[in-house]
């Protein structure tokens, strides 16, 4: 080899090829995802359907611990990590899978604390349904915004009243196209009232009185009461944001980007393929009973001639005999609801070089855009290529959809900072984060944002602090704070013990998640997805000055048809977020909004 070609491979060469070849495969290299697959076959998925809600029932535990066994999870190793304590006061895991045990624990709360509670009834029904491996019987979503600040809304900057001005609005016709055709995302498209309300203790303090059932919590000498008198501010308001009558929690520093109707959208599944058939046939005993307010099981409207014509061409009969048919038997309801029958032919020729077609299959006119200046598309990319919007799924993830009943955040994932898999992430604020793991109650960490009345998760966090006021961990003159006891610590707690009584996730399914994923009934976004960047933050301004000149202190609102008021929007930001997916939520804190005001002031 001639003498010049060696002197070139030095060291410093040689290094710097070696790590472009190691980079290079990283890149490269896809790392290995777990798969999931259905292992029911044909003749036990037939029985299954035609069996009893108790043995459909039975069928989904067994399964539910299959995958809990075939996982090799270890309840004290789980908490270990966790940084969770390993056992309640009572002895029992904190996390175990026993559903029996969780349950049981459920209906001692009830028992013991809420037996005057005038929800006592629902709050039954909730436990009773956890206890069958079905929904909670939740209902429509409440419209509501709750919010706490010591002087209640006098106290709160003038753009938090922008969630008031904008939530009632109806969306945008290209932000309503995300979601489906159906009677339960009729708010989306015409608009609701929602009820923002922004608690003071004064109003903390009668919620939780009403919740109980005593006159006033402050002069009540019961358990509940002793204990709530030595509860931090933080803590109480806390406890009440699950309390309330249900619906989005907002910290009052906060300002809207998003709507809520849009957090989350096209979420990923991370159940078992097993459980998901199971689920479905456990939601067909749901809609056999006339008693449930679901709507779930209602099809995407479509034009009446269009339903007749395919009907009759599935079976030769019209919808208004099939209508009567079912209305002699309930058990034939579910069988009534059929795949929508493709369009003929000849109407689809007809149409197939179409922009846009209308309910009947027709070409409909072009629309016109509604997307602010500069802007050419909404970004839409959650997890798969998306080339159009004008399709969405029927059981589409919104939190106005029927089986959506919590919506929560990852606040902290200490493993972003130490997998290998994940070094595309790291950033220089994780690694700060890392070495301040004692800010954080958990190792993971879970927010609220949306969560349902009476729902199992808001009552195991309640009955996880009466655990702690009767084993009296705290000392007299000892001041009960949010860390140890709500939000940060026992809610992810209970969040994490309902997914595995309920659906079988254990904990390590739900590290370095880079999308919204959906567990049943509960979606969880991604760590980061509510921190809504730079650019965002200044969009709204920019709005606020042109839609709203009069907001500050007055929140009136001018809404100019054709215009689009919302951003929303779902990529990736970087490469430093390794394929992380972002949702522009609003959360921006009270810097910046003491910032703008400040400039509203010196205009004025």
């Amino acid at each position: 080899m001639p003498r010049v070609l060696i002197r070139g491979f030095r060291a410093a060469t040689l290094a710097k090829v070696l790590v472009l070849v190691v980079v290079g495969a990283v890149l490269i290299y896809q790392w290995p995802v777990e798969r999931q697959l259905l292992t029911i076959d044909d003749d036990a998925l037939t029985d299954l359907y035609s069996s009893t809600l108790a043995q459909v029932s039975a069928e989904h535990e067994k399964i539910r611990m299959r995958i809990i066994n075939d996982a090799g999870y270890d309840p004290e190793r789980a908490a270990r990590d966790l940084l969770a304590p390993p056992k309640f006061p009572k002895g029992n895991y904190t996390l175990s899978p026993s559903s029996e045990e969780y349950v049981k624990r459920l209906q001692w709360q009830l028992q013991v604390a809420m037996t005057d509670s005038p929800y006592l009834r629902e709050l039954r029904a909730t436990v009773e349904k956890v206890a069958t491996h079905q929904h909670p019987l939740i209902g429509r979503f409440p419209p509501n915004l709750i919010s706490t600040d010591k002087l209640a809304g006098s106290g709160i900057p003038d753009l938090f009243r922008m969630w008031a001005a904008l939530l009632p609005l109806p969306l945008d016709e290209s932000l309503a196209d995300l979601l489906p055709e159906a009677e339960w995302a009729a708010p989306a498209r015409d608009g609701a009232v929602w009820k923002v309300d922004v608690a003071d203790d004064h109003r903390i303090n009668a919620q939780m009185s009403k919740w109980i059932g005593e006159s006033n919590i402050m002069y009540s000498n019961g358990p509940w009461p002793t204990k709530w008198k030595k509860m931090s501010a933080a803590l109480r308001a806390d406890i009440y944001s699950m309390l309330f009558e249900g619906g989005v929690y907002a910290d009052s520093d906060t300002s809207p980007i998003a709507h809520p109707y849009l957090w989350g959208i096209e979420a990923r599944s991370v159940l078992h393929p097993d459980l998901e058939v199971v689920e479905r046939i456990l939601k067909s005993h749901e809609a056999a009973d006339a008693s449930h307010r679901r709507v779930w099981e209602k099809r995407s409207p479509v034009g009446k001639e269009e339903r007749a014509e395919g009907d009759k061409a599935a079976d030769g009969k019209d919808t208004e005999t099939k209508a009567k048919d079912a209305g002699k038997e309930k058990k034939e309801v579910k069988e009534e609801v059929k795949k929508e029958e493709p369009k003929p032919k000849e109407k689809e020729k007809k149409a197939e070089d179409c922009d846009d077609k209308d309910a009947d299959g027709k070409c409909a006119p072009p629309k016109k855009s509604t997307l602010p200046k500069g802007q050419k598309h909404i970004p839409v990319y959650h997890g798969h290529r998306r080339t159009d919007a004008r399709g969405p799924p029927y059981d589409q993830t919104s939190l106005l959809s029927p089986d959506i009943n919590v919506v929560v955040s990852i606040a902290w994932d200490s493993e972003s900072t130490i997998k290998l898999r994940r070094w595309t992430q790291w950033s220089f604020g994780l690694l700060k984060d890392s070495a301040r793991q004692s800010d954080y109650g958990r190792s993971l960490q879970f927010e609220r944002y949306v969560i349902a009345p009476f729902h199992p998760i808001f009552l195991d966090t309640v009955t996880t602090i009466v655990d702690m006021v009767d084993a009296e961990g705290a000392s007299e003159n000892e001041r009960l704070d949010a860390l140890s006891l709500s939000g940060t610590g026992v809610f992810s707690d209970a969040v994490l013990r309902y997914l595995l009584v309920r659906y079988g996730v254990t904990p390590d399914k739900l590290r370095g998640i880079r999308g919204p994923v959906r567990v049943g009934d509960v979606l969880i976004l991604q760590e980061g997805a509510f921190q809504a960047p730079e650019f965002a933050i200044d969009r709204m301004i920019e709005y606020i000055r042109q839609y709203f000149p009069m907001l500050p202190g007055s929140g009136s609102v001018k809404y100019i048809p054709g215009e689009n008021l919302w951003y929303w929007g779902a990529g990736y930001e970087t490469w430093k977020t390794g394929g992380r997916q972002l949702v522009f939520h609003g959360i921006s804190d009270r810097d910046d909004v003491d910032k703008q005001e400040t400039e509203w002031e010196e205009e004025e």
